[in-house]
């Protein structure tokens, strides 16, 4: 009884993380058994369906190369080429389309054990970052969660999060606050043991 009162704001926070994915997820899934839910959200028909192409062409090229990837930045000329075709494309067009979606992208492009890789490292940051939020007080110690939240959010929406560097920076602050932390922790304890 007394941690919940102790970490009620971290606990009420990490539920309303949760239950945010949860609805985003619930979203997807009404998208896709199309239910008139997910209409009234998204109605835009031209763009919805053009990212939903993008998507299915996405996952569509990782299962043709098995989920081993294609390569690291492969995946827009085959999202182009389902989008436009190849026939009369003008030149100074430029020929290549995000996957809209860092996820699916990293999944096309390195493959199932690619993402692996990816989910833990973030997994690690998030860990760390959520550990580092509940021990320390201050605006800092939130930081790094709040920059990884706004990351999922930002990976699965954006059109290209490999052009936001911005994003990138973001989450290099978020690995050196979390980084910084863990050696002051390291200090103490060698100076504890010395």
């Amino acid at each position: 009884m007394i941690v919940i009162k102790l970490f009620s704001k971290q606990i009420v926070g990490i539920l309303l993380f949760i239950s945010m994915n949860l609805i985003g997820i619930y979203l997807l899934f009404m998208k896709l058994i199309e239910k008139q839910e997910f209409s009234y959200l998204v109605g835009k028909e031209t763009s919805t369906d053009q990212r939903m192409l993008i998507y299915e062409t996405a996952l569509n090229v990782a299962k043709d190369s098995h989920f081993l990837g294609v390569g690291i930045g492969v995946v827009p000329n085959y999202i182009f080429q389902a989008l436009y075709g190849t026939v009369n494309i003008p030149i100074q067009m430029q020929q290549t389309m995000s996957a809209h979606n860092f996820w699916l992208a990293t999944l096309a492009d390195v493959g199932i054990l690619g993402l692996c890789c990816v989910l833990f490292f973030f997994s690690w940051l998030f860990f760390f970052a959520v550990k580092l939020f509940v021990s320390k007080k201050g605006l800092l110690a939130g930081v790094p969660l709040c920059i990884l939240m706004a990351f999922i959010a930002i990976s699965i929406g954006s059109s290209s999060i490999f052009e936001m560097r911005v994003v990138w920076l973001g989450i290099g602050i978020a690995l050196a606050i979390i980084h910084l932390n863990l050696r002051g922790k390291e200090e103490e304890y060698e100076e504890k043991i010395y």
